[in-house]
């Protein structure tokens, strides 16, 4: 009798053990792939003249079924003349053409790299909705996080702009020698910027340098942003172009 009381007894510890430890299989087993196969969407990015700087892009498929390498628009800016952008996956190494920007949100498109897997965009997102960020921090190997869309936030974009092109009507210009902020960087600068405030996304998960231009994914692996800026006073934010900006851009590609 003692024996199969005892029995009984851990059977059910075994089955609490098993439900307490399932959620959390699943949510290891899902990273595990969103990881694993979309991690194969994403490159590092770097510069012809500097392997010091850059940031992340990865593989998008546009509405129009075809195929471009996305990041941000500053990440294309950081460019010189004397420079050209490099991409590093799979081992390899390739210099690849900048084919439009849309520094009006921060993003850019670049030459598709066939190698690498084209992550789809996402018809809608959802506000809280559980979000995993896939990119090179501090340039260093791919990393997963997770967290959650938390909500949104008037934030003022800068973009480089020529002195002799007037800024678009809702833009200012910044004065001369001005400190800007870039993405995450804070500089001097003798070029003129405009900047627009716009409502971005932001999440609970925490960026660095060489995040930017990241894939912002939803638990079924499709695009819903891109991290353009991440909050050195406030490490556990970071913001994102939405998508809506995003699907706007790659129509008219």
């Amino acid at each position: 009798m003692i024996k199969k009381i005892l029995k009984s007894t851990i059977n059910i510890a075994i089955l609490l053990l098993l439900m307490l430890a399932t959620p959390h299989l699943s949510t290891l087993l899902h990273d595990a792939y969103l990881y694993d196969y979309k991690g194969s969407s994403v490159t590092k990015l770097t510069y012809t003249n500097s392997d010091k700087s850059g940031g992340s892009g990865f593989q998008v498929l546009a509405p129009s079924g075809k195929q471009y390498t996305l990041t941000n628009g500053h990440i294309c800016d950081m460019q010189d003349s004397n420079s050209q952008i490099r991409a590093h996956f799979n081992g390899e190494s390739r210099k690849i053409r900048v084919i439009k920007k849309y520094n009006r949100h921060d993003l850019c498109i670049l030459e598709s790299i066939p190698e690498l897997k084209p992550i789809s965009v996402s018809d809608s997102v959802y506000l809280h909705s559980k979000v995993h960020l896939i990119g090179y921090p501090k340039l260093m190997p791919l990393s997963l996080q997770s967290g959650f869309l938390a909500g949104n936030h008037d934030l003022k974009l800068y973009m480089l702009t020529d002195p002799k092109v007037p800024c678009y009507t809702d833009q200012t210009y910044i004065p001369y020698r001005a400190k800007v902020i870039i993405g995450a960087v804070l500089k001097h600068t003798k070029k003129r910027y405009c900047y627009n405030t716009y409502k971005a996304h932001y999440i609970n998960v925490v960026a660095y340098p060489g995040n930017s231009g990241s894939p912002v994914l939803n638990n079924f692996g499709r695009l819903v942003g891109v991290l353009f800026a991440g909050t050195p006073g406030a490490n556990t934010i970071s913001f994102i172009v939405p998508l809506k900006y995003i699907q706007s851009f790659l129509k008219t590609k």
